[in-house]
């Protein structure tokens, strides 16, 4: 998983609207974690940001999607976070 930095991503954090700040090292310790296996970010025409991340299941070949758009990208990835450590819950 490459980190921040490696992605061009200058600073650990991102303003959102709400003035709540993202530490995207930690988000992206928290998807390693979770076993995502890739994750991206889209602007949407609307002007708001989804956020996908693909994690690792028991069966092989088989990955689990999870998708947010939200009016930032700091609150889609924290709706991805929460829908994924959700879903690990479960078992995988």
């Amino acid at each position: 998983m490459p980190t921040p930095e490696q992605l061009g991503v200058r600073s650990s954090a991102v303003s959102t609207n709400s003035n709540r700040d993202l530490d995207l090292t930690a988000a992206y310790q928290r998807l390693e974690t979770l076993g995502a296996v890739c994750f991206r970010m889209d602007k949407l025409d609307t002007g708001d940001c989804r956020f996908t991340c693909l994690l690792t299941t028991r069966q092989t070949g088989v990955n689990h999607r999870v998708e947010a758009d939200a009016r930032s990208s700091a609150e889609a990835v924290r709706s991805v976070l929460t829908q994924a450590e959700d879903w690990a819950k479960t078992g995988k």
